[in-house]
């Protein structure tokens, strides 16, 4: 969870729908340059991006004052599809002379290079 999705850009979607209408209403037949799409954004920024909506958003997620209790267990259901058991790869050797022979690599072995890599 995003603490700005939560208290901010809900909001100004709809701050900046309002105010693109009414912009509309007074324009009619004029299509919206550049210039009038970013006094629109203007208009909708400083009503969603207040200091209270900006905390309320940190409250909201958990972070600000820290609660672990945000997340129920069902907000993890559908990370359960993608896990999977690591299964190591398998490898046929096809030199002369170990002609067919499978080669098994541990994927969890430790790199032995200084490189970190």
């Amino acid at each position: 969870m995003q603490p700005l999705d939560l208290s901010c850009f809900g909001p100004f979607k709809g701050y900046y729908n309002k105010a693109a209408d009414e912009w509309m209403l007074n324009h009619p037949s004029t299509p919206m340059s550049i210039y009038d799409i970013a006094s629109v954004t203007g208009q909708a920024f400083s009503l969603a991006f207040t200091p209270t909506n900006i905390i309320k958003g940190f409250e909201e997620s958990g972070i600000y004052p820290y609660n672990s209790e945000v997340f129920q267990d069902s907000d993890f259901f559908s990370s359960y599809l993608s896990d999977r058991i690591e299964v190591a790869n398998i490898e046929t050797d096809t030199s002369a002379q170990n002609k067919g022979t499978q080669v098994i690599f541990d994927i969890n072995a430790h790199s032995t290079s200084k490189s970190g890599f």
